[in-house]
């Protein structure tokens, strides 16, 4: 195993750390935490658990019930077993390969188990070896050198050494990096203090969290939204062929360009504030709309809000001249592509098989569509994925 090395100088420089490593992890993995009493790993484990269902949730200390379960978590302590098998009553094993798992002393489980063959080595500084089925990534958090004889271990600094195999050390780093970027952009721009919320995403390479600020009595006093899109993310070949459909479809493939479609937009119609934005890094903050969507609303409620939805796609239609220069021609290819999606992953979800022949008819057919389309239509922007989950009901607009 190779090794992650970081000198964390403050709480907050240790959460960070766990970010990164919960930003790698996923279910069936878990986590080895050592350390002396004190030295972090429940602090770790929290920041870690935060990231991951939001900071709102309390993380206590498993160390009385032993483990803990946050929806698809298990956050667990093995201080008091003094007997391996007892881990077996815990459930654990039987959960692990549904869940993310942070263990705590992780080294009490004996080597001996057969069912928890727990043996990778946490570090050359602890004894023998810890068993579970073989941990993902081993943590130990250490005091300094000089601090280790001392009775008073408040001290903020740890060594914080972390074990796995190269490539999941690699995605380590790689996280590790880009959460200090996205620190350093929140402090900037004065929203360090925010609590953060991993938010569902689309079908991008687009991360989202929602940062929420809290009053003194933890109560929300405003939010925004957090978008993260690493450059490169989107690109991939997903038709016969090795066909890439962000550039297929014409897709905006950077957050600058995000960035122009969202102001010029904003000239019309409703959409998101930018607040600040990081566009070379992928860096968004943006005004929340909530979770209010048309797909939320009770379908008693939704009449207007279609209506309000037809009223928009009419207000852009009749704007004159509105074609932004930036924006990619949505001719009879960029059709096909898209109509192609059709044939390439619904009718084989509904079990539906089709001849290579019959595939080829069905792209020529939306080809020559969309051409006769942009050939003779009024120039106008397309809005793609202009449906339910996405349109956003504000009461006061």
């Amino acid at each position: 195993m190779e090794r992650f090395h970081l000198d964390a100088t403050t709480p907050e420089a240790t959460a960070q750390c766990a970010r990164a490593l919960a930003a790698c992890l996923h279910k069936g993995e878990w986590v080895a935490l050592a350390g002396i009493v004190g030295a972090g790993k429940t602090h770790f484990a929290r920041a870690a658990i935060h990231y991951l269902i939001g900071a709102d949730e309390i993380v206590p200390s498993p160390s009385f019930t032993l483990v803990q379960y946050y929806a698809h978590i298990l956050h667990a302590d093995f201080y008091r077993i003094s007997d391996p098998h007892e881990i077996g009553e815990l459930g654990i094993i039987e959960d692990l390969p549904t869940h993310i798992g942070f263990i705590e002393w992780a080294e009490n489980a004996a080597q001996d188990n057969e069912d928890l063959s727990i043996s990778p080595s946490l570090s050359p500084s602890l004894s023998p070896s810890i068993s579970l089925g073989q941990a993902d990534y081993h943590v130990m958090l250490q005091f300094p050198e000089n601090s280790k004889n001392s009775e008073d271990k408040s001290e903020d600094t740890r060594i914080i050494t972390i074990d796995a195999s190269p490539p999941r050390l690699a995605a380590l780093r790689h996280h590790y990096d880009r959460q200090c970027q996205i620190d350093n952009f929140l402090a900037t721009h004065n929203f360090a203090a925010y609590s953060r919320h991993i938010i569902a995403g689309d079908a991008s390479g687009r991360s989202y969290q929602r940062l929420i600020k809290a009053d003194t009595n933890k109560e929300s006093v405003g939010s925004v939204i957090l978008m993260d899109w690493q450059i490169g993310q989107d690109t991939q070949d997903i038709y016969n062929g090795g066909i890439d459909y962000v550039r297929a479809a014409r897709l905006a493939e950077d957050t600058p360009a995000m960035c122009r479609i969202m102001k010029t937009l904003a000239s019309h119609i409703n959409v998101a504030t930018i607040y600040a934005a990081d566009e070379a890094a992928g860096l968004v903050l943006a005004q929340d709309f909530g979770t209010a969507t048309l797909a939320t609303t009770p379908e008693a409620a939704r009449p207007p809000i279609y209506l309000e939805a037809i009223e928009t796609l009419l207000t852009l239609h009749t704007i004159p001249d509105f074609t932004p220069d930036f924006l990619g021609a949505y001719d009879g290819a960029v059709c096909a592509h898209e109509a192609s999606l059709f044939v390439a992953w619904y009718l084989p979800y509904r079990g539906i098989n089709i001849t290579e022949e019959a595939a080829k008819a069905w792209h020529k057919l939306w080809q020559t569509l969309g051409d006769e389309l942009y050939a003779t239509t009024k120039a106008t922007i397309i809005l793609r994925d202009y449906h339910s989950v996405n349109l956003h009901w504000q009461n006061c607009a």
